[in-house]
């Protein structure tokens, strides 16, 4: 999953639910990455710390799967009209490579729990405006005049591989 399919396939009405979904995707990144983080710590008190490790990935991913159910249940009971589509987005941000990644960088590199929750807060802040990015160019492109050659996935790659030149910019 790079950021820009999962931009497109979980904005398919607009910049309404690009924004729902971004906030979802940015607390279930928060909430895996401190909770998992915690609970690695914990272990690591009392086992091995290369076997720890080795849990970390199964740690973020059974948790971002089960964190997934109570963000969808929350959408649903707040935003009911974008239930269907937003609870077939949420399954997107449970294998996101953001979530899982951000979480397995905190656990590898970070020490202290403010340094995991300032990483994990920019990171979810910045996950969030690169889904508005693509959604706002989704959205640009779908009112263009695109040749039919380019119309679809050909365009969403083209624009992805342009938006990661300017990042490297920075």
């Amino acid at each position: 999953h790079f950021l820009g399919f999962e931009a497109w396939a979980a904005s398919p009405h607009g910049m309404r639910r690009t924004t729902l979904y971004s906030v979802c995707s940015a607390l279930l990144l928060c909430l895996v990455t401190v909770i998992g983080w915690s609970i690695l710590k914990l272990a690591s008190l009392t086992a091995d710390s290369e076997i720890v490790s080795w849990l970390a990935l199964p740690v973020f991913a059974v948790l971002a799967a089960l964190l997934v159910n109570p963000l969808q249940l929350i959408v649903t009971r707040f935003f009911p009209k974008d239930a269907l589509v937003m609870n077939q987005a949420m399954i997107w941000a449970a294998v996101n490579s953001a979530v899982i990644g951000t979480a397995l960088t905190a656990w590898q590199r970070l020490g202290s729990i403010t340094e995991v929750l300032g990483f994990t807060l920019a990171s979810a802040i910045t996950f969030g405006v690169f889904l508005l990015a693509f959604a706002a160019i989704r959205e640009r492109v779908s009112t263009s005049d695109v040749p039919l050659a380019f119309q679809g996935t050909p365009i969403l790659l083209l624009s992805a591989a342009i938006m990661s030149l300017a990042i490297l910019a920075f």
